[in-house]
C-alpha cells in the first residue's frame, strides 16, 4: 500500500564481477574468454532485460542498461513486478548458476522532484545489498532480503492489504502490532551480540 500511486526506482547490479574475471577464470585468462564472458554479461543488461521491459512493461522507462547494471524508473507497483521478472530472467540467462548473483534496490520517489535523490539512494542500497551477502534486494525493510524472502514478504503484504481493504484488520491494530514488534526487536537485540534494551522487555505485556 505504501508504494501505490508513487514512482519507483530500480537499480540492479551483477555480483562478484571482479572474482568472475579474476579467480574464477583460473589460469585460462585468454582474451577470447574475457571477450566471451563480457558479451554474455552485457547481453543480459543491454538486450535481454530491456527486451523484457519493452514487451511486458512498456510504462516503465529504462534509464541505464548495459555492462553489468540496469536502472529503471516508473510506477512503483510496475517496478516491483518487473524486479521479480528480472530476477527470473537473470537465472535463465545464467543457467541458474549459484555462483552468479544479482543485487538490487528499489526506492520510492514520492514527488517528481525527488527522483534524483531516489536514484542516489538506490545506488547506495545496492551496495548495502552486496555487503549483506549479495544476491539480495533492498526495499523498505531496514536490511536487504534474499530474493525468495523478498517475494514471500511481498505476498504477505498483499494479503495484509486485502484484509485492510475488507475491513477485517484495522489500521490501528496494524500500527500497534508494528510498535510491539519494534519493542521486541529492541528487547531481543539484533542477533549479533548487540546490547539488549531492558526497557523494551514489556513488549509481551503490551502484546497481551
Amino acid at each position: 500500500p505504501a508504494a501505490r500511486g508513487t514512482q519507483g526506482v530500480l537499480r540492479a547490479d551483477m555480483d562478484r564481477l571482479g572474482q568472475i574475471f579474476g579467480r574464477w577464470l583460473g589460469k585460462d585468462r585468454s582474451r577470447g574468454r574475457f571477450a566471451t564472458l563480457s558479451r554474455m554479461i552485457d547481453a543480459f543488461f543491454s538486450a535481454a532485460a530491456p527486451d523484457l521491459l519493452a514487451q511486458d512493461f512498456p510504462d516503465l522507462a529504462l534509464i541505464q542498461g548495459g555492462g553489468d547494471a540496469l536502472t529503471v524508473v516508473g510506477a512503483c507497483d510496475g517496478v516491483l513486478r518487473f524486479a521479480q521478472r528480472l530476477k527470473e530472467a537473470f537465472r535463465a540467462h545464467t543457467g541458474d548458476n549459484p555462483h552468479l548473483g544479482l543485487s538490487a534496490a528499489i526506492e520510492i520517489a514520492r514527488r517528481p522532484d525527488a527522483l534524483t535523490a531516489a536514484l542516489r539512494r538506490a545506488a547506495r542500497r545496492v551496495d548495502a545489498a552486496k555487503a549483506a551477502g549479495r544476491d539480495r534486494i533492498a526495499f523498505l525493510a531496514p536490511a536487504p532480503l534474499d530474493w525468495p524472502a523478498w517475494r514471500a514478504a511481498l505476498a504477505a503484504a498483499a494479503r495484509l492489504d486485502a484484509l485492510l481493504a475488507a475491513g477485517r484488520v484495522s489500521r490501528g491494530l496494524l500500527v500497534a502490532t508494528y510498535d510491539v514488534a519494534q519493542l521486541r526487536r529492541r528487547a531481543e537485540g539484533d542477533g549479533r551480540g548487540g546490547a539488549l534494551a531492558l526497557a523494551a522487555a514489556a513488549w509481551r505485556a503490551r502484546w497481551a
